[in-house]
């Protein structure tokens, strides 16, 4: 069973989280940052049992790369290298010593995706024979404008605390009026401005929350980011939770941006079994596919494909 391109949806959203218009301090060359971190988003599946676990986890930062692992539960390394346009993914575990390389590209065809996916769901709500109050209801409790595009704000509030030693200030990101964000950061920390390369990249966010998450000064200490995740006629929300515990400067080493030696690609070209669990036959066209909580499973006909929602439905 294949997974979705959902946990790269939220990997991203938080990986960069870290990086927003983090530009204070500028990094010396020679150096680079570790900073480690509790998550509850990053590099696991989002699934009701994950979704307030906090794991512990590790960024390095240096120049045009970047790598996270996480400590605890699932072992994954990601490495981000905007000089080769790819992200690497593995588990340290994996006896097969495989990883995963994901090009930018395909972060891109999935900005796209996600952009048919709300505009499909937005016109679904409009075009349907609901009364117009519950329409307008349903979309705002989708944080979208049933009036026109998306309106994106953000602000700075008057709340200041310390948080893991930093002095830090409270910011709130809105669409359409409705919180998607609230960050706490700091001007204390070293952070590389170009780092805001990364995400643009990844195209993790749209023109409209790119530039006003510009307006964001500071390096993000605490955050909280909601995630909206389009599915025909409906969505899922998903909360990603990061509370940044400690940045230290260390010499540059570029071994932690590297592939582990003697490991190997995944072929793409793997055998995908039905994944309707009284079916053995193999998936020829990837047509017939369902998502539960975060994968995505395929079928090899029509009719599996219902069986195994009904399946799903009945485990809710």
């Amino acid at each position: 069973m294949k997974r979705d391109f959902f946990p790269y949806f939220a990997l991203y959203f938080l990986l960069f989280s870290p990086l927003l218009q983090a530009q204070d301090v500028a990094l010396p060359a020679d150096k680079m940052l570790v900073i480690h971190q509790l998550s509850n988003g990053l590099l696991q599946a989002q699934t009701k049992q994950s979704a307030t676990r906090m794991i512990r986890q590790r960024l390095y930062i240096a120049k045009d790369r970047l790598r996270i692992e996480s400590m605890e539960g699932q072992r994954t390394v990601v490495i981000v290298r905007l000089d080769k346009r790819l992200l690497w993914k593995w588990n340290p575990q994996n006896p097969k010593k495989e990883y995963e390389e994901v090009p930018f590209s395909k972060f891109e065809r999935e900005y796209k995706r996600r952009l048919r996916r709300k505009a499909s769901f937005k016109q679904r709500i409009l075009t349907s024979a609901l009364p117009k109050r519950r329409k307008v209801e349903i979309l705002q409790q989708a944080y979208l404008n049933p009036f026109g595009p998306d309106l994106v704000s953000v602000g700075k509030s008057s709340q200041k605390k310390e948080i893991s030693g930093f002095p830090c200030e409270e910011w709130i990101v809105e669409r359409n009026g409705f919180e998607v964000a609230r960050l706490w950061t700091t001007k204390g920390a070293y952070s590389p401005s170009y780092l805001f390369r990364f995400y643009k990249a990844l195209k993790a966010f749209t023109p409209e929350e790119e530039r006003a998450i510009e307006k964001i000064e500071g390096f993000p200490i605490l955050l909280r980011i909601r995630l909206q995740y389009f599915i025909g006629a409906s969505y899922k929300v998903f909360d990603i939770y990061a509370h940044i515990q400690n940045i230290e400067q260390r010499p540059l080493e570029l071994y932690p941006f590297r592939l582990p030696p003697g490991w190997k690609k995944k072929s793409t070209n793997a055998v995908l079994k039905c994944a309707y669990p009284k079916c053995k036959n193999l998936v020829k066209v990837k047509k017939f596919r369902v998502i539960h909580h975060g994968k995505v499973y395929y079928c090899c006909k029509q009719q599996h494909q219902i069986k195994l929602m009904i399946l799903f439905a009945k485990q809710r």
